[in-house]
């Protein structure tokens, strides 16, 4: 479902509508109606297993609206009731796709995680700076990435030596936190490096309106040149 999103920001950032708030919510709107259109689909088949994932994308557009009332790009209210909007088309996506009992964990677990991500984000403020937090605010995107089956793997090797299921978790979030810590260094931090260069980079096309010179300059003119004296 990441590269569903990735691929819809991705090309909605290079056509430039990605900070458009009506470009997000009408692609909240329409991957909620094929997430409901798909959910006769045949299970295991093609358009069942993206309807699945647009589903949650809808959930994750909640993030985009956030990173730009961050930015201070767009105001606090209407990003809210964005948000609001937002989330409930995911109640209602997630309602209709008909998965019998996950239905209602999905929907407690998102309050939950929009509760505990959406309140300190509007107070941060007046929350006191936390330096450990902010090393793990770094890693956040590869611990997110590697802790999920790698942690399994481990905990379950672990075990399988220890017999100890605290021990293999001791053991599962070191390893996710050791490796997440050099991906950030060796492949997040540089890749990022190198995208805001290139965000930055002058723009070489121009335009005839481009050669002019600006409307605001004032050009002074020598009297001698125009053979004009002083009286």
């Amino acid at each position: 479902m990441e590269e569903l999103f990735y691929l819809i920001a991705a090309t909605a950032a290079w056509r430039g509508l990605l900070a458009s708030r009506v470009f997000v919510f009408a692609c909240a709107v329409g991957l909620t109606l094929f997430s409901v259109a798909t959910k006769e689909a045949g299970p295991g088949s093609f358009w069942s297993a993206m309807g699945f994932y647009a589903t949650f994308v809808v959930f994750i557009l909640i993030g985009v609206v956030l990173h730009y009332l961050y930015r201070r790009v767009w105001a606090r209210a209407e990003s809210l009731l964005l948000v609001a909007g937002i989330f409930g088309l995911w109640i209602f996506a997630i309602h209709h796709r008909a998965l019998g009992a996950l239905t209602a964990a999905y929907i407690s677990t998102s309050i939950v995680a929009l509760a505990i991500f959406v309140g300190p984000f509007l107070i941060r403020a007046h929350l006191p700076y936390s330096a450990w937090l902010d090393r793990l605010s770094n890693i956040s995107y590869p611990l997110y990435l590697l802790h999920g089956v790698n942690g399994y793997i481990v905990i379950r090797a672990v075990y399988a030596v220890t017999g100890d299921y605290y021990v293999g978790l001791a053991a599962a979030v070191t390893v996710a936190v050791a490796t997440a810590t050099v991906v950030h260094l060796l492949v997040e931090t540089p890749t990022n490096d190198f995208g805001r260069r290139v965000s930055r980079r002058p723009q070489v096309r121009t335009t005839r309106n481009d050669m002019a010179p600006p409307a605001e300059v004032v050009h002074r003119v020598d009297p001698a040149a125009t053979g004009a004296t002083s009286g």
